[in-house]
């Protein structure tokens, strides 16, 4: 669960963090419409953690491995295409990850009901270190390889969200990611 929390902090923080540049290097957007896709990717964050509560039923890690997917999908597209609605592309980003990281603490405790503290402390850990770890990449590769190329790592880091969490599928004793026979 660990590389879920550090593939997911660090794709949230990159997202945000290189919008503004994303839209104006990339899309040849004033700053503003960058600015304004920060805001529309932490909306879709809410949407899709509210909608998550309105599901009513536990998710696991199929869910995760899904919304790891989702992320890429849309993330990928919006920049082999170069599309303009950035906000949009942010706001979908959000939706399809928003959800991931209440999932993610939830299936920790699942996971670990004696040490759930402790698990969930080193998850959200991980977290930190790929919320550190994963801008500065982007930003190193940015710098090397072209804006582009930096951004399509927070397409790569979704799917390791996607492959984590169905690694985590094979073992898990939490709803949705039943141990396989």
């Amino acid at each position: 669960m660990a590389g879920v929390g550090f593939a997911y902090v660090g794709v949230e923080t990159a997202v945000t963090l290189f919008a503004v540049p994303w839209a104006q290097a990339l899309l040849a957007l004033p700053a503003l419409r960058g600015q304004t896709a920060i805001s529309a990717f932490w909306f879709g964050l809410l949407g899709g953690r509210l909608a998550m509560l309105g599901l009513g039923r536990s998710l696991g890690t199929r869910f995760l491995a899904w919304a790891g997917t989702g992320g890429a999908l849309i993330l990928a597209a919006a920049l082999w295409g170069r599309v303009p609605q950035l906000e949009l592309v942010t706001l979908a980003t959000g939706l399809a990850l928003g959800a991931v990281y209440p999932v993610m603490i939830a299936l920790v405790g699942t996971e670990f009901p004696f040490a759930s503290g402790t698990a969930a402390g080193l998850v959200a850990g991980a977290g930190a270190l790929g919320g550190f770890t994963i801008p500065w990449v982007t930003g190193a590769l940015g710098d090397a390889m072209g804006l582009a190329a930096g951004l399509a790592t927070s397409s790569l880091w979704c799917i390791a969200i996607t492959a984590a969490a169905l690694a985590l599928a094979r073992t898990s004793r939490a709803p949705g990611g039943e141990a396989q026979p």
